[in-house]
């Protein structure tokens, strides 16, 4: 099973602290410049079909699968730092799109950004939508085993778009939990074109109307330019890094490219020190 247990890290540090490096800070003094000019989303809220998620035995979506895992607990001690950091935000501030990365691939960050929606979801008991916006190598489809559903993909490239993505958003079964997976992507996508064009911030301005929370699985930092586009939206943004195979080097590269305002923290993933000792909740 995957072991995740730090993130956030210097989260919790007292309201005014100053940090002087570009590692993760603490929630710092403020999640997104970008995020004070949205305005609330007042479009009638679509009916969402649910779907039925068939997940691989070896797909570690431990929130889904294995709810009681320690595994699971190191998510569910993920989103309680997250619903935490909400509390403290400044009133003119706002967390609800949250992104992941990593700075290069194989490092964990679909898998990361599926269990924390799960665990946001389960946990707080609002709804939660992951959107895959790796438009290049998307892996959520095939994670939660849908892999024939329709997806942002498709909505982009619909020759009369609808002006919300509401079809292709799904319900997870009977949890709170919601996917926008990214659908047929072909060479014609063109990511980065359409993450620079209005209808981005128009997308996610919209699904934070639906959602209270948006985690966004975004491609690695380093191979392309897309991550540091999908960041400059949102809110907050998570660095996953995989124990034994993530350089320091390459991290810290990944660090530096991104606003030291806008990061949450660094998720280690499959971290043989974060084994829990006590059980797992039964609740």
């Amino acid at each position: 099973m995957s072991r995740i247990f730090e993130a956030l890290q210097r989260a919790e540090g007292r309201p005014g602290e100053s940090h002087a490096t570009a590692g993760p800070s603490a929630w710092a003094a403020a999640l997104s410049v970008a995020s004070q000019d949205r305005a609330p989303e007042t479009a009638p809220e679509p009916v969402f079909p649910a779907i039925t998620p068939r997940p691989a035995a070896a797909s570690r979506l431990v929130c889904w699968n294995h709810w009681e895992d320690n595994a699971a607990e190191a998510f569910r001690h993920l989103a309680a730092k997250l619903l935490h950091l909400r509390e403290r935000c400044h009133p003119e501030r706002r967390l609800q799109t949250v992104l992941c990365t990593s700075s290069l691939p194989q490092e964990g960050k679909s898998l990361v950004a599926a269990n924390l929606a799960l665990a946001l979801a389960r946990t707080s008991g609002n709804r939660t939508l992951v959107l895959d916006g790796d438009l290049r190598q998307p892996a959520q489809a095939q994670l939660w085993g849908v892999e024939d559903s329709a997806g942002l993909a498709d909505w982009i490239h619909h020759a009369d778009p609808s002006p919300v993505p509401a079809p292709t958003v799904r319900r997870l079964g009977e949890t709170a939990a919601y996917l926008l997976p990214a659908g047929a992507v072909g060479r014609s996508t063109q990511p980065l074109a359409f993450l620079e064009s209005p209808r981005a911030a128009q997308l996610l301005m919209m699904l934070s109307g639906w959602f209270p929370w948006v985690i966004i699985d975004a491609p690695p930092l380093l191979p392309v330019a897309d991550a540091h586009a999908w960041a400059r939206m949102a809110d907050g943004v998570l660095l996953v890094t995989r124990a034994g195979i993530s350089r320091k080097a390459q991290v810290r590269e990944a660090l530096r490219s991104l606003d030291s305002r806008n990061l949450l923290g660094l998720v280690v993933n499959q971290n043989p020190q974060s084994a829990l000792a006590y059980p797992p909740s039964q609740s």
